[in-house]
């Protein structure tokens, strides 16, 4: 029963823990896929705002630039402007930078190569202003009069230390001359590196903040490339890994190269990061913001916790519950089990108690009616054995005592034709005691002692009718002679012996014997009846033997003898009863074998 709980239960366990498995899984999955897209939503959000920053960024410099170099003045100014011979001091050009100046607060510094050559800055100082350097390291700009275009990040020394400024350029024509629109100059400006920081950062909400994904723009790298190339126009954080696109591998390359927008995982430094990238419609741009994995991978390991702990809980709750249930399923089982093994060993005093009206229910009510009919059946069966074991010992007893009273009272009737003597009284004498003792007692347990008393009075008339011929020894256990036994146990036995054994030796020389010895064992009590008859050959003590256990007599012939061993069988078991020793033409000795009765 322990084994079939156990089975139930690990069915509705494995019943219920797979799809609550299943459907972890299929929670983490749901949720893994709304970081990821929680994360390139925001990473996108990011990088369209940083495009949106630039763009405002480019379209108010271009204003500005527009005002400025549209000015005819400013345009004269720069036509008759040289700087071949060493830098001058021109306080009208300063006051046009400064007007720029104040348009766009986080400008630094401005640089001029008119065409006439030589180089002309205004602001902070930038260092190396040399033409050469300038070209060499922000390159060409657009050859598109007056449109600004961004030439990226680059380092700087500035006061003796290197820092990062953002460049960017336009070149300059004469408005003046419609014809052959005539170079005037390039100019540059340089922008402090938070230019557009405010943009980057991320202005997460309080409830943002406390959403899937932890955000901490310290950890954030973000790019700006120029069209198909991998030139930055701006970065922020760049020193962690430097120029992105330089380190990627081909396929990686070919990812971020071959698609407007998308997300690729990379490992740089031996640390995961996803870029997360998007393309500007109207430049080509390439925005491309890095991302730790960690920053998400602590939010799934953090979901992957908490629905491990919701499984466990659910799972235990689920144990609870199904063990409950289960218990409650089979106890009734386990008690009708249990009654069953009572039963078994042959206790029919049990009964379950009927707990409800279930199945179970029924079968118990059917398990103690049918409890109740065996025990009535068995009690009938021992009631029916009971009244057939005594009709048949009376059976065998009014077999038994006709047949000897005939013998008895043929011998009388001989004795008294014969010899015409007054013994015939004390025949009678004799014979009615033992008739007496015999109705009184042959039904009953007797004692050995009164039986030994009961057979002295039969050998006393055998005595009378063979004068004497019998050599007659009893011996009796002491201890033996207050035991019961069956009364009229020995005397057929003794009829047997004298009438089949002895007889033929009477007036012969051949002395006749007739000894009875009882004798007590540890667990039994044996009667042994010897003669010195006849004997059997071993055909006969066979006969015998089969005749003892026949359950139907024949011709009348060992029909004492067989009546004694199924009265004693019927009585006491198949392990007591008589048996037969003999030897032909020497003896013949018949044993009883009895249990030790005291009551």
């Amino acid at each position: 029963m322990r084994s079939l709980q156990k089975k139930i239960l690990v069915y509705i366990i494995l019943v219920g823990v797979i799809p609550m498995i299943f459907m972890g899984s299929i929670y983490y999955r749901f949720a893994s896929e709304k970081a990821d897209e929680k994360l390139n939503s925001e990473s996108y959000s990011v990088l369209e705002r940083l495009e949106t920053k630039i763009s405002e960024k480019t379209t108010s410099l271009q204003n500005a630039a527009d005002i400025l170099f549209s000015d005819l003045e400013f345009q004269k100014l720069l036509r008759e402007l040289n700087l071949s011979e060493g830098r001058e001091v021109y306080p009208e050009i300063d006051l046009y930078f400064d007007k720029m100046f104040r348009v766009e607060r986080k400008l630094e510094t401005i640089v001029l190569f008119p065409k006439s050559g030589g180089v002309y800055a205004g602001g902070k100082s930038f260092g190396d202003t040399s033409p050469a350097r300038f070209v060499m390291e922000y390159g060409r700009i657009s050859e598109t009069a007056g449109v600004i275009s961004w030439q990226g990040v680059k380092p700087s020394l500035v006061d003796g230390k290197e820092e990062q400024k953002v460049v960017a350029g336009t070149m300059l024509r004469d408005n003046g001359y419609l014809k052959d629109q005539e170079l005037l100059g390039n100019i540059y400006f340089v922008f402090s590196e938070d230019i557009f920081e405010d943009t980057e950062k991320s202005k997460l909400s309080d409830a943002e903040e406390n959403d899937v994904i932890s955000h901490t723009p310290s950890e954030e790298i973000t790019y700006v490339y120029k069209s198909g190339g991998t030139e930055m126009i701006y970065s922020v954080g760049a020193e962690k890994v430097g120029n992105l696109l330089e380190r990627l591998s081909m396929g990686d390359a070919e990812k971020i190269y071959g698609s407007d927008r998308g997300r690729v995982d990379l490992i740089l430094d031996n640390i995961h990061y996803s870029a997360v990238f998007y393309t500007a419609i109207d430049n080509g741009n390439k925005y491309i913001r890095v991302v730790p994995h960690s920053r998400y991978d602590e939010n799934y390991q953090d979901i992957a916790y908490i629905i491990l702990l919701c499984l466990f809980g659910l799972f235990v709750l689920w144990w609870v519950i199904n063990y409950l249930v289960v218990r409650r399923i089979t106890m009734p089982m386990r008690e009708i089990v249990d009654a069953m093994k009572e039963v078994e060993g042959e206790n029919l005093n049990v009964s379950l108690k009927v707990r409800s009206n279930d199945e179970f229910g029924i079968i118990s009510k059917q398990f103690n009616k049918m409890l109740a009919t065996i025990k009535n059946l068995l009690e009938r069966v021992r009631n029916e054995e009971k009244k057939r074991k005594e009709s048949d010992v009376l059976m065998l007893q009014y077999q038994m005592n006709p047949h000897f009273l005939y013998n008895t009272l043929a011998a009388i009737r001989v004795e008294a034709i014969m010899n015409k003597q007054h013994n015939i009284d004390k025949m009678l004498l004799i014979l009615g005691r033992f008739l007496r003792n015999t109705i009184v007692r042959g039904t009953e347990l007797t004692t050995i002692d009164e039986e030994i008393s009961n057979i002295n009075d039969y050998l006393s008339l055998m005595q009378l009718r063979y004068k004497n011929q019998i050599q007659i020894s009893v011996n009796v256990d002491e201890e033996a002679k207050e035991y019961k036994i069956p009364g009229m146990l020995i005397q057929p036995i003794l009829e047997n012996a004298i009438m089949h054994g002895l007889n033929d030796q009477f007036d012969s020389d051949k002395p006749a014997e007739l000894k009875i010895d009882v004798k007590k064992t540890e667990d039994n009590i044996f009667i042994i009846v010897y003669d010195n008859g006849k004997g059997m050959t071993r055909e006969e003590i066979a006969f015998l033997r089969t005749r003892l256990e026949s359950e139907e007599a024949e011709e009348n012939k060992h029909i004492g003898l067989r009546n004694i061993h199924r009265r004693v069988t019927m009585l006491f078991g198949e392990g007591y009863g008589i048996d037969v020793k003999s030897k032909e033409g020497e003896y013949t000795e018949i044993y009883v074998k009895l249990p030790i009765i005291e009551e």
